[in-house]
């Protein structure tokens, strides 16, 4: 024992304890939770359909009110209905998002899949994946085709776009089909006039003259000059007739062209890339983000393709990767004989099948409560030596004095002892730690 009245293992134990204490309590912050909530959301297509699966994972941090996007090194794992499991590793981009392409083992029936999202050993998104076609195309999207409009006289009056929709200032092909009676009504003679767009082989009022074919059909080309557009077809006596419609023409937008197995990506308003993906009955599969150059007047690109898909399919296609916002467009892919009819654009986006961020915050709660347990142990535990260091000191403290009193002869015992020293810096110290703790707890429930 010292001259501090204090035997080592008391002096150690007051000098260790608060910073072992304060240390434990760091720890439980810093290693038993995650510095910030990550989750992910996953977007499916039909579970019931033969083929490939191609799913759309969107990595997001932080606050579900304010979530950021997160470049992460994922792993998803898909248990198909017959037991057999695919793993796949991939990278998300800067935007967090990624296209993941699973490959249906060939002896598994189409079904539920069970599909866990990880990150290392964190899962960001777990649960079972089941979308049946029927609840897919619930969400379709079909635009353009056949333009609706007014018609007058005996002579029923087609007017519709081969590939859907027509971009603005992009030519587009148009096609007119006549009929009387139900009966296609052939080689009849017809003006084609547009308000807002400029029609292929017109004169100088605009005005192009035009004849059906054996089938009742004639075909045209017409480019938008605004962002609205009527078009009017005219046929004259005996037959008179008048059809009147808007044109449906979009902004910007990517445009794409088959050529054999090769699809030509294209766009005038400067877009440096461009997701595309191949669209069927049974769903979305192959899509691939390309970079555009710099061509002639306009920005494009090419893909190839080993193979295509059988008609009919589409190619969606969109400035943003997620092919589901509204700039996405459906072009119907279509081979020489089906160019002489008017198809719409079709679009039908993957579903939202899993999010992450309930079994995320339910870790994270978790992690807290952990890290809580653990920081209110240790402080009890400085708590516990620092109180059995003091009253092992007072007490002998106490007995000092006793002893010093009987030696002078004073009139009785002294019922009180001066703490020592040590005391009142423990009570600091342990004050101290406690504060820090309720600092951090405040902090972590936020």
């Amino acid at each position: 024992m010292g001259k501090s009245g204090l035997f080592a293992v008391e002096r150690w134990t007051i000098r260790l304890a608060p910073a072992l204490g304060m240390a434990a309590i760091a720890a439980s912050a810093l290693v038993m939770t995650e510095p910030e909530a990550r989750w992910a959301k996953i977007y499916a297509g039909p579970t019931d359909q033969p083929g490939p699966l191609v799913w759309r994972v969107a990595a997001k941090r932080g606050s579900p009110d304010r979530p950021q996007s997160a470049t992460l090194k994922l792993t998803l794992s898909a248990r198909f209905a017959g037991g057999t499991t695919t793993v796949r590793e991939f990278s998300t981009d800067g935007e967090g998002g990624a296209w993941v392409t699973l490959e249906r083992p060939a002896a598994d029936s189409p079904g539920p899949i069970t599909a866990t999202l990880r990150e290392g050993s964190f899962i960001l998104a777990s649960g079972t994946v089941n979308v049946t076609k029927e609840r897919w195309l619930a969400g379709q999207r079909n635009d353009g085709g056949w333009c609706s409009g007014h018609s007058e006289g005996t002579v029923a009056i087609k007017v519709g776009v081969v590939d859907g929709v027509i971009l603005h200032a992009v030519p587009a092909s148009m096609v007119v089909a006549l009929s009387k009676g139900g009966r296609a009504l052939s080689q009849q003679p017809f003006s084609v006039e547009a308000d807002g767009a400029i029609v292929e082989g017109s004169d100088a009022h605009g005005r192009a003259a035009l004849v059906s074919d054996d089938k009742g059909m004639a075909r045209f080309s017409v480019r938008s000059t605004d962002m609205a557009a009527m078009l009017t077809v005219t046929v004259p006596q005996p037959n008179a007739s008048r059809f009147a419609g808007a044109l449906p023409i979009r902004a910007g937008g990517v445009h794409v062209d088959r050529q054999g197995d090769k699809l030509i990506i294209g766009s005038l308003v400067g877009q440096s890339q461009a997701t595309v993906g191949l669209l069927t009955e049974n769903g979305l599969f192959d899509v691939r983000t390309v970079q555009l150059t710099a061509n002639s007047l306009r920005m494009s690109a090419t893909l190839n393709y080993s193979s295509l898909p059988m008609s009919p399919f589409w190619a969606i296609v969109s400035s943003e990767t997620e092919l589901d916002t509204g700039n996405t467009i459906g072009w119907p892919m279509l081979s020489g004989r089906e160019r002489g009819d008017a198809h719409t654009s079709h679009v039908v986006p993957n579903l939202l099948v899993l999010d992450g961020y309930r079994t995320v915050t339910r870790r994270l709660e978790q992690q807290r409560h952990r890290a809580w347990y653990t920081s209110s142990a240790a402080l009890l535990f400085v708590a516990a030596l620092m109180a059995w260091v003091i009253v092992r000191s007072n007490r002998r403290n106490q007995a000092q004095v006793r002893q010093l009193s009987r030696l002078i002869q004073e009139a009785g015992p002294s019922g009180v002892a001066d703490p020592a020293p040590y005391a009142l810096i423990a009570v600091i110290v342990l004050t101290a730690a406690s504060v820090a703790l309720a600092w951090w707890l405040a902090l972590g429930l936020r």
